[in-house]
């Protein structure tokens, strides 16, 4: 593309806004203002010219904000609104930036590495126009970097209030104000249109004009106030050089309203202002019940609202319970091995070693002293400590790390992608539909060819069809957290469809840690080793030790501090109770303390065997038998027969005869396996085509979980956020996963049908539109229903389906 001389450019070359009469120059381009010129020369100097031709004057004008003093930025109180993370090296700042508005804006904002050494890397949440950044607070302290991003015009916004919320409700305030302009300028249109209707309007020509001029006045409002959203919309998106939904509409206001002044001033005919003001105020009540519904589906923002996220807080006799949302500043949070940090809070108690690879990336575990600020997001690596709360964290925030962590899978709903190209190419179609159509009535009539041509532009919608997708998957999310599964985000839904291979893991997952049954054999354990026994399983969070853990609570009356925790995922877990070291684990686990004799007594009991040394020691064995969780047998036969089912196991298949009863074909029941053997199982069958689900409890076979197609972890008690793989499922609801499973099969018949009757709406909408048969103002009144539609196939379908599948909700 030939750039224009500086003599031909009539806009400026950075923002696109009209040049002055005395534009500023600088490089052979023409800028409105000293800030354009400043921000282009910043970007060319740094070798980022691209900015420029991803989109043409993709900038915003700068309005003058000055520089002021930003030392407050210093203070650690506020500094800590901004920085989610910080090390001796490193730093993670987060801002929002109202300004980021188009791809332009994204490239250069992830590009911010090249304009200083300091900064590692930077990322751009579009959707919620929030950024990130990584940099080396050494050598740029975050009054620097607010700094860099106002010079090259994006501005972050430093109020220490929800600017994100605030947003919203002014957005919202303006509709309103918007749509009671519109109508009130209709009702009263139509009150001084009566004389017209009723066929008075010649009898006085006076009060006729009046009226006229009167009509005038109040439509004027409608064009140049309650109608800009469209306009400002279709202006942005021509200036992309693009076409969105909102070009045709625009198109329709401006021929609506044209073509009634002209009748109301030069000819008899009494016009159309009602019509005009009708539109306006239907479609704004379409979008607000859009804005509405999109506002109650925010799946980031209302998260918490259903997400069961909780934490262990140290109560007054003992440990408590509650929601991480009820948590406040002096809070003593009680966190265990490989559990999440769900708030900021200085360490009171214990070896901290965080592993900070949510948050950073990186996976080498950070040692925490007494007295330091751990921050959230980490994940412990060692035994319990505990943290007192400085600030808290909201879900939404975990919930956005647990989707951008290392786990996450990139993945896309092929039906967005369908109904985004689509509604691209839909409108362009429109266009030139409602031009042909114009040009073919207007040889019989000028008057029906400006109804077709603006009815056309308003019934065409491809909203409904854009609206099919995410409504039905943020219905299906909903009904499926009410049912105890909450998935990472809505496209696993359709991933989960294609299931056509399960395997499942054994304990914690089909048997339950509430069901499990345990015997002990050995040396008897006094009170005192009972309690240091204890202490060291309550550091650990896997099934086995949770429920050896509540075995022995009764027995004790006091838990013990543990030092130098230590678990290998699969085999055991130890450490220092009151100077003596612990171990428990498998045989293979306690091998250097010959368990061989103690376990020829117990081989022929079944169950999964807990050994339990003391100072080298050999003490004891607890066998922990298999109980099978309520429903699984019916959920196994259902599941089969629709997917291949596969067992995974730690344990011996003499251990597991109850459960290998459930199968019907033994070769698909594995035995033995270590975390890793689980973990290239997986692999295996994915290599041979077959989408995966890995059911687990998300530990000893976190990496399964983490490889398959769809990975889940069961917990009986989320009082801890430990996200592995892409769902957590509550331990009373497995025997509902074949049920889940066709519900999401359920949930993609819901988007044909809506995708359907979008189809239809659109077909015989414009059938009648092109014949001349629908006004423009019913027109307008039939396009909000078309996504109301949508809507209700969508909520009302994924209800029906649920109580069909027998989802208890």
């Amino acid at each position: 593309m030939l750039e224009k001389s500086v003599s031909e450019q009539v806009s400026c070359y950075h923002c696109g806004e009209e040049l002055p009469s005395d534009p500023i120059t600088f490089d052979g381009k023409n800028f409105c203002c000293l800030g354009c010129r400043t921000v282009y020369e910043v970007l060319s100097s740094n070798n980022l010219g691209e900015y420029y031709g991803i989109n043409q004057t993709p900038g915003l004008k700068q309005t003058g904000v000055q520089d002021k003093d930003l030392a407050f930025l210093n203070d650690p109180s506020i500094k800590s609104r901004f920085i989610r993370y910080s090390d001796e090296q490193m730093s993670i700042g987060q801002f929002y930036i109202p300004g980021m508005h188009c791809s332009s804006c994204i490239w250069l904002l992830e590009n911010l590495f090249k304009l200083h050494p300091a900064i590692f890397e930077s990322t751009v949440n579009f959707g919620d126009k929030m950024l990130t950044v990584k940099f080396d607070h050494k050598q740029l302290t975050l009054a620097d970097l607010v700094r860099l991003l106002r010079q090259i015009g994006y501005q972050p916004n430093l109020s220490l209030s929800d600017e994100k919320s605030g947003g919203d409700k002014e957005y919202s305030y303006s509709l309103y104000k918007k749509l009671g302009v519109a109508g009130f300028s209709f009702g009263n249109i139509m009150l001084l249109s009566f004389p017209e209707y009723l066929g008075f309007g010649d009898s006085d020509p006076l009060l006729q004009n009046t009226f006229r001029i009167l009509i005038f006045i109040l439509a004027l409002p409608v064009l140049l106030y309650s109608s800009t959203d469209y306009f400002r919309s279709a202006w942005a998106a021509v200036r992309e050089r693009g076409i969105n939904i909102d070009v045709p509409l625009t198109l329709g206001i401006i021929a609506l309203f044209g073509r009634s002044t002209y009748d109301l001033f030069w000819t008899s005919s009494p016009g159309y202002m009602d019509s005009f003001a009708g539109l306006l105020f239907f479609l704004l009540i379409g979008k607000l019940f859009q804005h509405k519904t999109f506002e109650s589906l925010n799946f980031d923002r209302t998260y918490q609202s259903y997400f069961p996220l909780s934490v262990s807080v140290e109560g007054i006799d003992e440990e408590v319970t509650i929601p991480i949302g009820n948590l406040k500043p002096g809070d003593t949070i009680i966190i265990h091995n490989q559990e999440i940090i769900p708030a900021d809070g200085v360490l009171t108690e214990g070896e901290a070693l965080i592993d900070y690879s949510f948050v950073t990336g990186e996976s080498s575990p950070v040692e925490i002293k007494t007295g330091e600020l751990i921050y959230a997001g980490g994940r412990q690596t060692g035994g319990i400590i505990k943290l007192s709360v400085v600030q808290k964290t909201s879900e939404s925030y975990l919930t956005r790390l647990w989707n951008n962590s290392s786990d996450a899978k990139k993945q896309h709903s092929r039906y967005s992608d369908f109904s985004n190209v689509v509604s691209k190419y839909f409108t362009i179609a429109i266009l030139i539909l409602a031009f042909g159509a114009a040009i073919y009535h207007s040889v019989t009539s000028f008057e029906m060819a400006m109804n077709v041509f603006t009815a056309i532009l308003i019934i065409a919608c491809p909203c409904a069809l854009a609206l099919s997708t995410p409504f039905t998957f943020g219905s299906a999310q909903r009904i499926l957290a009410k049912a105890g599964f909450y998935v990472r985000n809505p496209i696993i839904i359709e991933t989960m469809a294609k299931i056509n291979a399960i395997v499942f893991d054994k304990t914690g997952t089909l048997t339950g840690l509430q069901a499990l049954e345990v015997r002990y054999t050995g040396d008897e354990l006094s009170t005192p080793e009972k309690e240091a026994v204890a202490s060291l399983f309550r550091e650990s969070v896997h099934p086995l030790s949770r429920r050896l853990y509540l075995h022995l609570k009764d027995q004790i009356t006091k838990t013990a501090g543990v030092n130098k925790f230590s678990e290998i995922t699969g085999y055991g877990i130890e450490g220092f109770v009151e100077g003596s070291i612990i171990k428990a684990g498998s045989a293979k686990f306690l091998e250097r303390e010959n368990p061989a004799p103690l376990a020829d007594k117990v081989k022929d009991v079944p169950g999964n065997k807990v050994y339990i040394a003391t100072d080298g020691k050999v003490r004891g064995c607890f066998t922990v038998s298999s109980v099978i969780r309520d429903g699984v047998k019916d959920m196994l036969a259902d599941s089969g027969s629709a997917n291949e089912v596969y067992l995974l196991s730690g344990d011996t298949a003499r251990q597991d005869s109850a459960l290998l009863k459930l199968f019907s074909d033994e070769k698909k029941t594995h035995f033995g396996k270590t975390p890793f053997e689980k973990l290239e199982f997986v692999k295996n069958l994915k290599a041979k085509g077959k989408t995966v689900l890995m059911v687990g409890d998300g530990l000893n076979d976190s990496g399964a979980v983490g490889a398959a197609d769809v990975g889940v972890s069961v917990s009986d008690d989320i009082s801890g956020f430990t996200p592995a793989g892409d769902g957590i499922l509550t331990g009373e609801r497995v025997r509902d996963t074949g049920k889940f499973l066709r519900f999401t099969k359920d949930s993609m018949t819901i988007i044909k049908i809506s995708f359907t009757v979008s189809a239809l709406y659109n077909v015989t909408g414009l059938a009648y539109a092109v014949s001349g048969e629908l006004t423009p103002l019913f027109a307008a009144i039939l396009m909000p229903l078309s996504s109301l539609t949508v809507i209700v196939i969508t909520s009302l379908g994924s209800l029906f389906f649920a109580r069909k599948r027998g989802i208890a909700l």
